[in-house]
């Protein structure tokens, strides 16, 4: 594949690998119309334009990320999907994650959020898909700004910008202990095998 094969009209293809993490982003992935935005999904790396990593990969999951990578033909771009996929999110830090693709692969967009909402995610995808077509490429400099500046929601005219709120972690609840069920009766076995209680 080419330049001149991510001409307008052709269909990009999308792999989109779950690398870990609780599945929320590779759920909000699932309710993005993807033919919507000149996208369609693929099983093989070697048939995807662009792979999309949601999750936070473990150690041997980012070996799979890496092959699909490695695997896929020029030009290609790797999307990254929800905070775990750029960062680690949750997970950064623990035993078994490796942490986020940032650093580790050359990302052509961050979607952050945790999950991001699925209108996130489109905006986000058809500004790629958009920038792509333009002729954009990993090596230009303002290639992922340009993609995640369109994705950037446009405020009203005359609108007072404000920050957005801290987002206040949620409580993880205290679990009871369990109760016990009631042991079941114990049989005993004669010796001719029938069941004396």
């Amino acid at each position: 594949m080419n330049e001149s094969d991510a001409a307008p009209g052709r269909r990009l293809e999308v792999l989109h690998l779950q690398a870990g993490g609780c599945g929320g982003c590779a759920l909000e992935f699932a309710l993005v119309a993807l033919p919507g935005l000149g996208l369609v999904e693929t099983e093989h790396p070697r048939h995807a334009d662009l792979l999309v990593v949601s999750g936070a990969p473990g150690r041997e999951m980012m070996r799979a990320v890496r092959a699909a990578w490695t695997a896929m033909a020029e030009p290609k771009y790797l999307v990254a999907l929800g905070d775990c996929a750029i960062e680690g999110g949750r997970f950064r830090g623990t035993y078994a994650v490796e942490g986020g693709l940032e650093g580790r692969l050359p990302v052509a967009l961050a979607i952050p959020g945790s999950p991001p909402a699925p209108d996130a995610i489109r905006d986000a995808l058809g500004a790629l898909v958009r920038a792509i077509e333009a002729g954009a490429t990993l090596s230009d400099e303002p290639f992922r700004r340009t993609a995640e500046a369109e994705a950037a929601p446009t405020p009203a005219p005359g609108a007072v910008p404000t920050s957005a709120p801290t987002p206040v972690p949620t409580p993880v609840p205290t679990l009871a202990p369990l109760a016990l069920l009631p042991a079941a009766p114990r049989h005993r076995l004669s010796g001719d095998g029938s069941s004396d209680s």
